[in-house]
């Protein structure tokens, strides 16, 4: 699976404060539905994360806790197998920040040439880093926190059922890093080919000088990925345009490969 995640973070000295707050909005939330997925807030160095079931943590929830605690918060939703990303930042429930890239990604299908694919990953994670969110929570998954026996109550599990919010709290077990940098989740694995695959969803009408720059992007990201020793690694290119983008993408792509400036696989879909 690709970086398909949303998080939040809050700065705020009461882990347990912060997390009833929380449980009240999300009970406020859920009260029609009659249930909602699991929250878990947790201390990650001066800010606490919260990270949702699913990993969708919606961004209404950094704006109240930002409001409600008169707090700093921030809030990321990556797309990883479409290239783009969308931060907030809030201050007093204000929101003094707002990015989206790449811009217009979301217009209208096939009215307008195929946007400038950030690196979206590299993106958030330096804007992470910046914010001074330690690294091996900047882009974890819910189900990988764990609770250790004893220690400090650093977390705290929401969950709303019929009766409203319940609140655990729990002494965190911090999350191991395997190697330093962006992590590599790949969308496919196949053992007997010994071969990984990343999806990409690209839009847009055609233009070279972006899909050049397209190229650019994966270059970059193809060279931090990790496979197993000995396995290949490729990228498969579709596209909501079907055959009117991918076609020209792939002739492209095979004039770059052949004049070696295209270092990475890819097959269409």
């Amino acid at each position: 699976m690709s970086l398909n995640i949303s998080h939040a973070f809050v700065r705020y000295p009461d882990i347990h404060g912060a997390a009833s707050t929380a449980a009240g909005y999300l009970a406020a939330e859920a009260k029609e539905r009659g249930s909602g997925p699991r929250h878990i807030l947790v201390a990650a160095g001066a800010w606490f994360g919260i990270y949702a079931e699913g990993n969708s943590t919606a961004p209404g929830l950094a704006q109240h806790l930002s409001r409600a605690l008169e707090a700093e918060s921030l809030w990321f939703g990556l797309a990883g197998r479409s290239l783009a990303y969308r931060i907030q930042r809030y201050k007093l429930g204000k929101r003094v920040e707002e990015r989206t890239e790449p811009a217009g990604l979301f217009g209208t299908e096939g009215t307008a040439p195929m946007p400038i694919y950030p690196d979206a990953e590299a993106d958030v994670f330096g804007w992470l880093g910046r914010a001074a969110i330690p690294e091996a929570y900047r882009f974890l998954h819910a189900e990988e926190l764990g609770a250790r026996a004893s220690g400090p109550t650093d977390a705290v599990q929401i969950r709303i059922g019929p009766e409203g919010a319940e609140e655990q709290p729990f002494a965190h077990r911090p999350p191991g890093i395997a190697s330093p940098g962006i992590r590599t989740l790949f969308d496919r694995v196949d053992e007997a080919a010994s071969l990984v695959e990343d999806e990409v969803i690209i839009r847009g009408i055609f233009d070279r000088d972006r899909g050049l720059a397209l190229f650019a992007t994966l270059q970059k990201m193809a060279a931090r990925r990790r496979p197993p020793a000995g396995w290949s690694f490729r990228y498969v290119l579709q596209s909501p345009e079907g055959a009117a983008l991918l076609d020209p993408i792939t002739e492209l792509y095979g004039s770059e490969r052949r004049a070696g400036r295209a270092r990475f696989d890819m097959v269409r879909n």
